[in-house]
């Protein structure tokens, strides 16, 4: 586990502590970690050119069925039932699709209700142009509407067929002011079991609606609208009336903002800008992936209430979106508000846009358990970062965060990079993105999707034999090396002067570089953070780790005395 503190890069800017784009975050590390990826499926071409298909959301049936399912942002739904794949439902057969060449339109998310083998329930997110539909839900100050988001429920006939038959209802319809992070992520938390009160419930996620772009800041920061929201919702709850207006869905009464004059009891936890992708480990830590302006691409520890910033906040900068929104600051000495900050984030010297991740607890990689798996949407690269090191990361502190380290490649043993598979695969060798995203199966093992060529693809075990560095066989908590000088263990600390003083005070991971204190891998007054090819002796408890430890709690009970 590695938490870094963030070194600000800050110049003099008409009195202002602007900070230089570049080296904000501190660097990603690659300390020799490396999976194979292999061809799984290729989706039928939805378009002549590219993006092939624009493959979007894969989620394995929660029915025991071993069935996936998959989609398109141009309409189609698809079911993999063992090695066939099927056409289960078109949206753009039987909706009003809008779809333009708009990152923000389409067919943007679906979501199989923990029941659906018994109640074929399944929930998806789609763009229309305005039309006769009045929307019930969308800006707290009046603007013109350029298109309107909309949440369906769809109840199969047949929950085991694998060609959609049944029915269709309207939950939600937004009214958005741009195309831009409309809702899209939507999801339930696999963690929750049957019986308890937060079972079933849907959690939606979205961004500011073009907001920011729109020169509307205003709509924002603001419990009266839906606008930079996560939500969550009861969709099988009692319907409600808000004024004249009947919603045909609950509230749940846990939710933080319930029951409060003037606020949206939808209201999970509010301040993104594009709350791309949720994510649950199994303890029930909710992950939250919000995709950066011009700066800043973050990962997000989420709890009920939080106030994550957005506009006001990019990554744990401050920002001026009224003046320049490509600019961040150095937060003020003493933060007055309120805001959540990420615990994991890359400056766009690393990367452009998140892909938001899972942490693995499969069986594949060993190596890989515990990790916090995500990437950036546009270079292909694919990161990681220790999950309990994200966790140990919520603790009030702006500036600490957990280190981001990236997942190498072998494509048939031999190194590859994403970029370059999907050149290959498409024959267009200047493509410059490849709209990564994340899926995961029942079992807990990890998938990529690439729009640019429709693949699917697995991540599984590098099984080199030359030098096993990736790996933890003997369950030691050390990755295991052999005697091959060459092949580092990449958790424990080395011997070589050149990784070490000799010294670790503190006994947190990474070696004090300057003699002194470490700061949880980086040694403090040193610049350079950890060496790449030299990680720190296993973390052990202190009495600082301890202190995080129970401001954490005090927040969570903080939080829930407020829900």
């Amino acid at each position: 586990m590695q938490i870094q503190s963030l070194l600000l890069i800050t110049i003099s800017l008409l009195g202002s502590g602007a900070a230089l784009a570049g080296s904000l975050t501190g660097p990603i590390l690659d300390v020799g970690l490396r999976v194979e990826i292999e061809d799984f499926l290729r989706l039928p071409a939805t378009s002549p050119g590219f993006p092939r298909a624009r493959v979007n959301v894969l989620r394995e049936a929660p029915d025991g069925s071993d069935r996936i399912f998959v989609n398109d942002l141009r309409g189609p739904l698809y079911v993999l039932d063992g090695t066939t794949l099927h056409l289960y439902l078109d949206l753009s057969a039987v909706l009003p699709l809008k779809i333009a060449p708009n990152i923000g339109t389409g067919f943007a998310s679906f979501a199989l209700h923990p029941d659906f083998g018994s109640n074929g329930l399944i929930y998806t997110v789609h763009t229309e142009a305005v039309g006769v539909v009045t929307p019930n839900l969308g800006p707290a100050l009046s603007s013109p509407i350029n298109q309107h988001s909309v949440l369906s429920e769809w109840r199969a006939m047949d929950p085991g067929a694998n060609n959609f038959v049944g029915t269709r209802r309207e939950l939600i319809r937004v009214a958005a002011i741009s195309t831009n992070h409309n809702m899209g992520e939507i999801a339930f938390d696999p963690t929750i079991e049957r019986g308890d009160p937060d079972y079933g419930l849907l959690y939606i996620g979205a961004g500011d609606y073009g907001s920011v772009h729109e020169r509307q800041p205003e709509q924002l920061q603001r419990l009266d609208s839906v606008y930079g929201a996560l939500l969550r919702i009861d969709p099988l709850g009692d319907p409600f009336l808000r004024g004249a207006v009947l919603y045909d869905y609950g509230i749940p009464a846990q939710n933080p903002f319930a029951g409060l004059p003037g606020a949206l009891g939808e209201i999970f936890a509010f301040g993104f800008r594009n709350a791309h992708r949720l994510s649950w480990d199994r303890d029930g830590t909710l992950f939250v992936s919000d995709i950066g302006e011009a700066q800043v691409e973050e990962v997000n520890l989420v709890m009920a209430g939080d106030n994550h910033g957005w506009p006001r906040r990019e990554g744990s900068f401050a920002i001026d979106v009224e003046t320049n929104s490509s600019v961040v600051f150095s937060l003020p000495p003493e933060d007055p508000l309120p805001y959540r900050y990420p615990v994991a984030q890359y400056d766009h010297d690393e990367g452009i846009a998140i892909a938001g991740g899972f942490v693995y607890r499969g069986a594949a990689i060993p190596a890989l358990r515990g990790r916090f798996v995500f990437g950036d949407i546009s270079t292909g690269r694919i990161l990681y970062a220790d999950a309990d090191a994200l966790v140990m990361a919520d603790d009030d502190e702006p500036g600490t965060t957990a280190q981001i380290y990236e997942l190498g490649l072998r494509r048939d043993g031999a190194p590859v990079t994403l970029l370059a598979i999907v050149r290959s695969a498409t024959g267009q060798p200047d493509i410059s993105r490849t709209d990564l995203r994340f899926g995961l199966d029942e079992d807990g093992e990890l998938y990529v999707t690439t729009k640019q060529d429709g693949f699917i693809r697995r991540l599984l075990r590098d099984t080199r034999p030359a030098c096993s560095n990736e790996f933890d066989d003997d369950g030691d908590g050390f990755t295991d090396f052999p005697e091959d000088p060459g092949c580092r263990d990449a958790m424990s600390v080395k011997e070589d002067p050149r990784c070490q003083d000799g010294r670790n005070n503190d006994r947190r991971r990474g070696t004090d570089f300057d003699g002194g204190e470490s700061v949880l891998g980086v040694g403090r007054g040193d610049p350079r953070g950890p060496d790449p090819q030299c990680v720190g002796r296993p973390w052990r408890d202190t009495e600082a780790n301890r202190n995080r430890r129970h401001r954490r709690w005090r927040r969570i009970f903080r939080h829930w005395g407020r829900a």
